[in-house]
């Protein structure tokens, strides 16, 4: 099990609250707007967490499949479906470097806060396109480059944000078209030792 999944395994009874101090359900609805949705569309909630942007998205399409390396996570999204009645969301316990899903399967993969966790994001966007239907659309929303080292050892972050450049190249790599990465108006806030951080957060889509 990777540092990061021990990390979220750790903290999912707290996670709602700690997101909750990171940045609000703004991001939700720009997402939403990238993605183009519809009630026809089965989309795909990599490193869905407690199911944040899941649930967010479930009103506007068919089925939302929540995927995420924590068990704790995912028992803590089926027991909100549960509570809330949402029967359009199902679990599947797996990471981005090797999507449990078929090839071709999913309308819209959404990837919110995940890319810094992870060591390879190129084979991760590769593994998005693979699961994307034709003229499906990956929509990612992370961190801006930063340098808040201690990221590193409270979160469990591999990567300080990105840079606009990395996340074209690696999206064009993959083989997707139609790419756009842009700065939106969230930003992630938090606090430590008294001194406050506020990070600029990124959209980046590219249609298979």
């Amino acid at each position: 099990m990777s540092s990061s999944t021990n990390y979220f395994n750790h903290h999912a009874h707290q996670w709602d609250d700690l997101q909750k101090s990171y940045y609000d359900e703004s991001i939700i609805q720009t997402a939403k707007i990238h993605g183009m949705l519809n009630d026809e569309m089965v989309i795909a909630d990599m490193g869905c967490g407690t199911g944040f942007m899941a649930m967010g998205l479930a009103g506007d399409v068919k089925e939302v499949i929540a995927i995420d390396p924590s068990e704790n996570m995912l028992e803590i999204v089926n027991q909100k479906c549960k509570d809330n009645s949402i029967q359009n969301i199902s679990t599947k316990q797996g990471d981005m470097l090797s999507i449990p899903l078929l090839d071709e399967s999913v309308d819209r993969v959404f990837c919110n806060m995940v890319l810094h966790h992870i060591e390879n994001p190129l084979l991760a966007i590769k593994e998005a396109y693979r699961v994307l239907k034709k003229r499906g659309i990956l929509i990612i929303t992370d961190l801006s480059k930063h340098h808040v080292q201690w990221f590193k050892e409270e979160m469990a972050d591999i990567w300080l944000g990105f840079e606009q450049d990395n996340l074209l190249d690696w999206l064009t790599d993959a083989g997707f078209n139609k790419m756009g990465v842009e700065q939106i108006t969230s930003n992630c806030c938090t606090e430590k030792d008294c001194q406050k951080v506020s990070i600029p957060i990124l959209i980046a889509t590219g249609k298979k």
